[in-house]
């Protein structure tokens, strides 16, 4: 169970096996996750959504698309959360002023705590 308050993460990733553990790893930590396959069904969901997510996480290469591109057009669309890329080689991602947070996976409850941590610190300021 979580330690801070549950927060609502919204997970992309178009590899289904990575995206369930993903969805696991912060749902066995108490909090609430929609995963998406696809930028373009999240970036919609996120214009229709009445609750948006206070975590958005991201893998960084896609078929279709790049994380930070995706990043990008949720800031643009007034997405105001915490915003994590991932990678499996996170230390060949330049830092990027639309990733709070470049993370390695598989995702740890380490770094499960800390995004939550900052998601619930942003949403208290």
């Amino acid at each position: 169970m979580c330690s801070s308050t549950p927060q609502l993460c919204w997970i992309l990733d178009d590899c289904p096996l990575s995206r369930r553990l993903v969805a696991a790893r912060f749902t066995q930590a108490g909090h609430r996750v929609e995963a998406f396959s696809d930028a373009r069904d999240l970036l919609t969901h996120l214009k229709r959504s009445t609750e948006h997510a206070a975590l958005l996480i991201t893998d960084e290469q896609m078929p279709a698309s790049r994380g930070q591109d995706l990043l990008e057009a949720a800031r643009a669309l007034g997405f105001k959360g915490v915003r994590a890329l991932m990678s499996a080689s996170p230390e060949l991602i330049a830092p990027t002023r639309f990733a709070d947070f470049i993370i390695a996976k598989p995702i740890t409850p380490e770094v499960v705590a800390t995004l939550t941590a900052h998601a619930a610190s942003k949403k208290a300021a």
